[in-house]
């Protein structure tokens, strides 16, 4: 009874903060909407980025118990301040630094190409695969998979050379960070080869996993 109290624990904690994260998403598309200033806009899509990407890796590795809390946390924030810095390809590209430049691109800048991260994500897994450090295959998903899909919202996925889809509803990009995005997470960490070396280590000494 009180490991199924625990478990119950758990899964209401993930889904609370799953919801979180979808309310912190839907209020920073009422401001990126609004009639407030670029600034305040920009800012919240930037939080909104951070947070998503932050939350998603704190709940996959609580599910998969990769590590212990203090580098869970520590892992988590570094996750969140990676996706938001996803956008400083914006800057490479523009024209000059000026803010309408940096946000009125004629292309899609590099990092926010679906088919070329995903690329990036699969040649990681094949280097990384076997390695005591391949949990960083699904961090690095986790970073551009959520912040390109809360972008298609409002642009669509870039699927370069075969165009660009039709922008997301918002209840499915709602939906994609949510629920998909978690469940592919704790999936492609199932597919990791040394996925069963690892779990030994942490039951042997938990504070010496992935040091």
């Amino acid at each position: 009874m009180c490991a199924w109290k625990m478990f119950s624990l758990k899964m209401f904690s993930i889904a609370s903060l799953l919801a979180l994260s979808v309310m912190v998403n839907m209020l920073a598309d009422h401001v990126l909407f609004g009639k407030y200033s670029l600034a305040l806009r920009v800012v919240s899509d930037e939080f909104a980025h951070c947070f998503s990407s932050a939350i998603l890796w704190l709940v996959v590795d609580w599910i998969v118990s990769l590590s212990t809390w203090n580098r869970r946390m520590a892992l988590s924030v570094l996750c969140g301040i990676c996706a938001s810095a996803l956008d400083l390809d914006h800057i490479f590209q523009a024209d000059s630094l000026t803010m309408q430049a940096i946000l009125h691109l004629r292309t899609r800048p590099l990092l926010h190409i679906t088919t070329f991260t995903a690329m990036l994500n699969v040649l990681l897994y094949l280097l990384l695969k076997s390695s005591p450090r391949n949990y960083l295959v699904v961090f690095v998903f986790l970073i551009w998979f959520p912040h390109q899909s809360r972008d298609a919202n409002r642009r669509g996925y870039t699927m370069y050379p075969f165009g660009t889809t039709q922008p997301l509803a918002k209840w499915l990009y709602l939906f994609i960070l949510a629920v998909l995005s978690p469940i592919l997470g704790v999936a492609l960490f199932r597919l990791l080869p040394s996925n069963m070396s690892t779990v030994n280590v942490q039951a042997q000494s938990p504070e010496l996993r992935y040091v």
